[in-house]
């Protein structure tokens, strides 16, 4: 549920921030491209991290002392399990190194360092 989250919070930030550039005015700052060119990427890297995150939901899932049981399932264990987990926990910290490196272009185009 959070990646989903975070994702529709991805496209609300890319829609504030073209609202933005155009009623300022901005389009030509090579600060605010560099930081347009990262968010574009950055949206795409945060709807492909639902890849892995709905696998592990689906694959990984098992019983949860927080749900009520229903729809519970025997959790996998093995080499699929360890590999999704690996590329779970690979694609979180790409996508947080990206989200860091997006946010920061934004930071210098507004603040200009």
């Amino acid at each position: 549920a959070s990646a989903v989250i975070a994702a529709g919070a991805g496209i609300l930030a890319v829609q504030s921030g073209y609202s933005l550039e155009h009623l300022r005015h901005l389009e030509q700052l090579p600060s605010v491209q560099t930081h347009r060119h990262r968010g574009s990427i950055l949206r795409w890297v945060m709807l492909a991290y639902l890849v892995p995150t709905a696998l592990a939901a689906w694959l990984l899932g098992g019983d949860s002392p927080v749900t009520s049981g229903w729809g519970a399932r025997a959790s996998r264990t093995g080499v699929v399990a360890i590999g999704l987990q690996v590329l779970l926990v690979a694609s979180a910290v790409f996508l947080l190194y990206w989200v860091f490196l997006t946010g920061d272009s934004g930071a210098r185009a507004v603040w200009g360092q």
